[in-house]
């Protein structure tokens, strides 16, 4: 057995090409600092950008809207990403787990399994019961208190603002076509 960090969300994230219940990446002091980031940035943002508001996105550093804005700035995404993990409700908490020696957790292993994400929150859980931790809340803080030193510093004047709200705006806008058209 080898030691991973996982990271399990509330709820499942819905892709085009399947569903991702949380990731496994393999157990690093340093990777550990940054998963919140990770999970934020690149799995919610991403989800929430591509999926939600039809946004496309090139690589990490280049999303593209709807209508065609680019947003190449680090301070940008990643407001948008915080934002959107609390306006959609998005959590996740983060545990180490042990996963089998022939599990390949070079490159991030994601949980697709129902059956194994449910198993999976039900040990989590009850040993949170039995030691009164709340792995859930535990992140949660910390995205609020991420979100909020975000908002203080806000990105440069002169970046253009991937605004969540804004591009929750445009989405009920398209829909909104979308009936008058049909």
């Amino acid at each position: 057995m080898k030691k991973s960090l996982q990271v399990l969300f509330n709820r499942p994230l819905l892709y085009e090409d399947g569903v991702i219940y949380g990731v496994r990446v393999p157990y690093d002091e340093t990777k550990a600092k940054h998963l919140i980031d990770y999970a934020v940035e690149w799995l919610i943002g991403r989800w929430c950008f591509t999926q939600k508001h039809d946004g496309k996105v090139e690589d990490i550093t280049r999303w593209i809207d709807s209508n065609g804005n680019i947003y190449s700035s680090w301070a940008v995404r990643r407001l948008y990403a915080y934002t959107a993990a609390l306006a959609t409700q998005t959590y996740f908490r983060i545990d180490e787990w042990w996963v089998d020696d022939d599990c390949n957790l070079e490159n991030d292993v994601e949980i697709t399994d129902p059956n194994e994400y449910f198993n999976t929150r039900c040990v989590l859980e009850e040993d949170d019961y039995k030691t009164g931790y709340n792995g859930w809340l535990q992140v949660y803080q910390k995205l609020v208190s991420r979100y909020q030193t975000l908002t203080q510093l806000g990105p440069t004047h002169n970046e253009m603002l991937l605004d969540y709200d804004e591009q929750e705006m445009q989405g009920e806008v398209d829909v909104y076509l979308q009936y008058l058209l049909d």
